[in-house]
């Protein structure tokens, strides 16, 4: 067997304390004790007390005797002094505390984020469309509104993105469009609706060109196939064919061939704002707009008022238009009644409604 082998460490030895490990002091010097540590930091705080400018810390420690205001009277002794201030350490206080960053620019500061006013011949416009505006104070509102006040670049570097836009944010820039006195363009319009233009149930085309946006209106000329009925052939000749609500109020050019044309191409309108148009042959409209409910003719002359209210759609195309907005002042307020009692006399249960507004 092999033996096991024990080693020993007897002959290792500890080596000498190092030199920074020994005390630098004798044993017999004594340190100093906590009571002569304490007397001195007394007598230095006492002699700082003493100096000109005294130390916060210093001026807040001095206990200043008071007597209860019970007994100054009966004392007679004066009010104790009133506190010292405290003196303010570190940088500025809140108040002036400054933002961190660099400061705003200069046009984020005078910029105005105001929607222009609606121009004196275009009020009560959300009354036709049905459909409220944006807060003034909000973040679709501002973004709108620089959208429309830089609408030609918008429609160049944007112009992947614009018509995937919601059929609400399409109306609503047309008609922050329209407050910044900014003309859609055929271009603008066709690219805005060359997507989703079949679910659109709200247009603002006020101060346009029609004749400019009408072929906008016409759908797409590819040949498709043979459809399978009459009812499938009519639905897909028209673009627009959720669109409900339609302002052409005050048109830049009035052509009233174009006006009928942009009609029959939007045969499901129930609001329509004519405000502003001169329309002597109102028999054409009205058999272009056999689902009308509400119509508005303010702006409109005397006479074709008349010529409006003299036809007799009232019990025919139109019987089931309930209400009418026209201007105030024009001495037409006994149409109303005129129409009433047609519709009674022909059983046309309808209530018609004529609403004078100031403009």
């Amino acid at each position: 067997m092999t033996r096991r082998r024990h080693q020993s460490w007897n002959h290792i030895k500890p080596s000498p304390q190092p030199d920074h490990f020994k005390p630098t002091s004798s044993p017999n010097q004594h340190s100093p004790s906590v009571n002569l540590l304490l007397s001195q930091l007394r007598s230095s705080q006492s002699s700082h007390n003493e100096s000109d400018t005294p130390s916060p810390r210093a001026t807040i420690s001095v206990v200043i005797p008071s007597v209860p205001p019970s007994l100054q009277n009966l004392l007679g002794s004066s009010p104790p002094p009133p506190p010292p201030p405290r003196p303010r350490v570190g940088g500025p206080t809140a108040r002036n505390r400054l933002a961190p960053g660099p400061p705003p620019p200069a046009s984020w500061l005078h910029q105005s984020f105001a929607l222009p006013a609606e121009p004196s011949s275009n009020t009560s416009l959300t009354t036709l469309l049905d459909l409220p505006l944006p807060a003034t104070p909000s973040l679709l509102h501002s973004t709108l509104l620089l959208l429309s006040k830089n609408w030609s670049f918008h429609q160049t570097y944007d112009q992947h993105y614009l018509p995937h836009l919601p059929p609400r944010l399409k109306f609503l820039l047309l008609i922050y469009l329209n407050r910044c006195n900014i003309a859609i363009t055929a271009s603008g319009f066709s690219l805005l609706f060359s997507s989703g233009a079949e679910e659109t149930t709200h247009l603002d085309l006020s101060h346009t060109n029609l004749a400019v946006l009408l072929p906008t209106f016409r759908p797409s000329t590819a040949v498709e196939a043979e459809p399978e009925s009459w009812d499938t052939a009519t639905a897909s000749v028209v673009r627009f064919s959720a669109l409900t609500h339609l302002s052409l109020a005050w048109p830049r050019r009035q052509d009233l061939k174009v006006l009928l044309k942009v009609l029959e191409l939007t045969p499901g309108v129930t609001h329509l704002s004519l405000a502003g148009w001169e329309i002597t042959n109102w028999r054409a409209v009205t058999k272009r707009t056999l689902c009308l409910r509400w119509i508005d003719v303010r702006g409109c002359s005397t006479d074709t008022i008349k010529e409006l209210f003299g036809c007799a759609a009232w019990i025919g195309e139109w019987r089931r238009v309930g209400t009418v907005v026209m201007r105030k002042g024009l001495g037409m307020e006994l149409t109303g009644d005129r129409v009433r009692e047609m519709r009674r006399k022909e059983e046309v249960r309808t209530w018609l409604e004529v609403q004078t507004v100031s403009a």
